[in-house]
């Protein structure tokens, strides 16, 4: 078992895994902002989804090395074998990890933003319906290498550099906004729409590290 420190609940989680993942020392762990959700990074391709309240009964992998972003249920112990083979003759529109969010969906589910080098990929996680769902994917313009999250203003920034000659010392900037969960009751299919994309804004790729997302009087900044 995999063991995870959470503060809600104050007790320690037991995570059962497969036994060619325990020798792995796991690259980043989040929980969703219910804490009913665990997203366990395995690899730079590989992200293990574990609902708390049914441990040892279903788990998901979402396994970008196969270039299908869909997330496969399957037993705790388990791979699942729609994730272990790489699909012949696809193109990779998935690239590998960045970083990994949680934001509020509405009712008892929760939003999965995943972050990749190619790609941002929203899932919704159903604790109703036991269900992990690949909703919206939206392409990056060039090759993402970092990225930036604000929960008040539920927006996320992405990096991305090009390799043309004249961008190759440019770094692009994109922000994405995710409605908030009571926009669900304007739609038929209850469900949110996609993330609203702003165009690209540029700064020099050295001052990447200096970057920060924050909060200004409510609004998201950029400083």
């Amino acid at each position: 078992n995999f063991l995870i420190e959470s503060l809600v609940p104050s007790a320690p989680i037991r995570v059962p895994l497969p036994k060619s993942y325990l020798e792995i020392m796991p690259k980043l762990v989040k929980f969703s902002l219910d804490h009913q959700w665990v997203a366990i990074q395995m690899t730079d391709t590989v992200i293990r989804l574990v609902l708390v309240n049914c441990l040892r009964d279903k788990q998901w992998t979402i396994d970008l090395s196969t270039l299908d972003p869909n997330a496969f249920d399957h037993q705790p112990e388990e791979v699942p074998s729609g994730a272990q083979t790489k699909k012949p003759n696809k193109k990779d529109t998935v690239g590998t990890i960045i970083n990994i969010y949680f934001t509020d969906h509405g009712s008892t589910s929760q939003d999965f933003v995943l972050v990749t080098t190619k790609a941002l990929l929203c899932y919704k996680c159903s604790i109703k319906r036991c269900t992990i769902i690949l909703t919206h994917s939206s392409p990056h313009s060039g090759t993402a290498t970092r990225s930036w999250w604000d929960d008040e203003s539920r927006c996320c920034v992405v990096a991305t550099q090009h390799k043309q000659k004249d961008r190759n010392n440019k770094l692009f900037l994109r922000s994405y906004f995710f409605p908030a969960t009571k926009v669900t009751t304007t739609f038929t299919g209850k469900e949110l729409p996609p993330p609203d994309k702003l165009p690209d804004f540029q700064t020099e790729t050295g001052h990447v590290d200096k970057l920060h997302l924050v909060e200004v009087y409510g609004e998201p900044f950029m400083l």
